[in-house]
């Protein structure tokens, strides 16, 4: 699950509206993941795992700085949940000829498991992560109230390899994304490789979200329908 909070804004100069973001991640692990993050962890220095996660996180966000980081592991239910806090002055990214700047949102929680494999062309199978179902969140609150043209969205994609789900809504103050993420096979046959990648190159358009300057804007200089 992630968070993103932003800091105080000021609705009437449209150049300061924007300002850097603090960014909190929240990830729960179970079964045989807890396993994996529970052995990693208790076998990395405390130092090294915050510069990996800083690392990971700065891949979409280069100016992002670590803030903190902390971890709980539940023995009796082998659950494993962080959470790490960073700053992101450049989440923002400016748009020009348009108000302010678009938001750069990334479902990096997904982004793991929907890369583009380096060989396309296969007459072997396609190996995929599996037993696999990942379900991520995204809020993005602002400190003042904005009118978003963006619109509710849902999407669903399935074939016989995979199953991805994304919801999309807004209101006054808040983005909110909400993807899954199941495959259903530990392999793609050679013959279904072709439609299995043509899936997931649209299920990443909606895993990297670029929400123009043009969607967001203060109440405060635009006119409000009522």
């Amino acid at each position: 699950c992630v968070h993103l909070s932003f800091g105080k804004c000021c609705s009437d100069e449209p150049s300061h509206f924007y300002q850097p973001v603090t960014s909190t991640v929240k990830s729960r692990y179970t079964g045989l993941a807890a396993e994996h993050i529970r052995a990693l962890f208790a076998g990395t220095a405390t130092q090294l795992i915050e510069r990996n996660l800083l690392n990971d996180y700065a891949v979409r966000y280069p100016s992002a700085n670590f803030v903190s980081w902390s971890y709980h592991d539940h023995l009796d239910t082998n659950e494993v949940t962080t959470t790490e806090t960073y700053a992101v002055p450049d989440f923002f990214r400016q748009s020009p000829g348009h108000f302010g700047s678009g938001v750069n949102i990334f479902g990096w929680g997904l982004a793991a498991y929907v890369r583009l494999p380096q060989t396309q062309k296969r007459s072997m199978p396609l190996h995929l992560p599996y037993p696999l179902s990942v379900e991520h969140d995204i809020e993005i609150h602002f400190a003042h109230a904005v009118q978003l043209s963006m619109r509710d969205e849902n999407r669903q994609l399935e074939n016989n390899s995979v199953v991805f789900g994304y919801a999309g809504s807004a209101n006054v103050n808040r983005i909110t994304l909400h993807y899954t993420l199941e495959n259903l096979t530990a392999s793609v046959p050679p013959n279904l490789v072709d439609r299995y990648l043509t899936d997931l190159g649209a299920i990443r358009n909606y895993v990297t979200r670029a929400i123009n300057g043009q969607d967001i804007a203060p109440l405060s200089v635009i006119e409000v329908d009522e």
